[in-house]
């Protein structure tokens, strides 16, 4: 006799199929170097791959992860690569956190680089680059002595650099910074050309707008996510849609999926929703309806992003990443980590 089923019980089969077949296709397709932990990842427009990490390691792969080509820049084969922006697979950006801090640029597919910044300040400790198309960009940092963040900006694809004027930074409170987890607290602004949004962690999280070409001071919201401890706090945003995603939590506590995601409509405030898988450091959406979250307790999914729609995250895999990246348009989800792994996700 046929069994009949249930709208619901047929959706729930074919939901159930349907991630694991997602599981099944996170391939780890580099982890050479074991002993480097990559948090930095970029995707240029021409489809090649660049990652950074610790060691003076940046990599790149312009065919799809088949093969890659190492470097340890030389003279910075000790420093901390925590966030690379590739324009494309000849010209990209790495950023070193702690002191000095230091942006360096190639030309030349990662033959050689040359500093286009460097600050021997004391406390100093750059996080994050973020860019717009025709090479307008800006690189944060954590607060110094008059307690507000690094932001220096650039209009020539990261060639010069100049710092934005006190106003234009934002002052935050003791213990309040930017975790340098991912390279993925800041992004640009979608809507509106002239700004860039960023969060922050620790003691104090919440959602910034700065604007770095005019003189306009920041503007801050609240986030509704685990805050308050200097391990706590948003990681990561990224838009979907007309949604922007805040993704974090308690990296101490990497189990813990309360209070770990916020979604941001519009100009309402945010809204906290769970996040299934606990500590999420990294982001992405593809604009094709699939969003993808990671941290060091493992992989989500979710398709819908709407919090009246009932379909929620979803781990995929267990495996710890720090970091994810797509393209718009692409079936293809990036990830890397710790232990030098970096994966594709179908």
């Amino acid at each position: 006799m046929a069994m009949k089923l249930t709208k619901t019980a047929c959706w729930a089969i074919a939901t159930s199929w349907s991630l694991q077949c997602l599981s099944q296709s996170i391939t780890v397709v580099d982890s050479s170097h074991n002993n480097v932990s990559f948090r930095g990842l970029s995707i240029s427009l021409d489809r090649s791959v660049w990652v950074c990490g610790n060691r003076g390691t940046i990599g790149k792969s312009a065919d799809g992860g088949k093969t890659w080509q190492w470097v340890n820049p030389t003279g910075y084969e000790n420093r901390d690569f925590r966030d690379i922006e590739a324009f494309s697979s000849s010209t990209a950006l790495a950023m070193a956190v702690d002191s000095p801090g230091i942006i360096l640029r190639t030309t030349n597919a990662g033959s050689s680089w040359q500093p286009v910044y460097m600050s021997h300040e004391k406390g100093i400790f750059l996080d994050d680059l973020s860019f717009r198309p025709r090479g307008v960009g800006i690189c944060v940092g954590d607060p110094l002595t008059d307690g507000r963040l690094i932001i220096i900006a650039t209009q020539d694809s990261g060639k010069t650099w100049q710092l934005l004027s006190p106003e234009q930074r934002p002052m935050v409170e003791v213990g309040e910074a930017l975790f340098a987890a991912s390279g993925t607290n800041t992004i640009p602004n979608p809507a509106d050309k002239h700004s860039f949004l960023l969060v922050t962690g620790g003691r104090a999280s919440r959602l910034w707008k700065v604007f770095p070409f005019n003189n306009k001071e920041p503007e801050v919201f609240t986030l509704p996510i685990q805050q308050g401890t200097a391990t706590s706090g948003a990681n990561a945003i990224a838009y979907a849609g007309k949604y922007l995603m805040i993704a974090g939590g308690d990296f101490s506590k990497p189990n813990r999926s309360d209070s770990n995601f916020a979604l941001r409509y519009k100009k309402r405030p945010a809204v906290s929703v769970e996040l299934e898988g606990g500590y999420r450091s990294g982001i992405a959406d593809n604009d094709m309806n699939v969003r993808v979250a990671c941290g060091i307790s493992g992989v989500s999914i979710k398709k819908a992003i709407n919090p009246a729609y009932p379909v929620a995250w979803t781990v995929i895999s267990t495996m710890p990443f720090h970091v994810v990246k797509t393209l718009p348009g692409s079936k293809k989800f990036w990830l890397a980590g710790s232990g030098g792994k970096i994966a594709a996700l179908e």
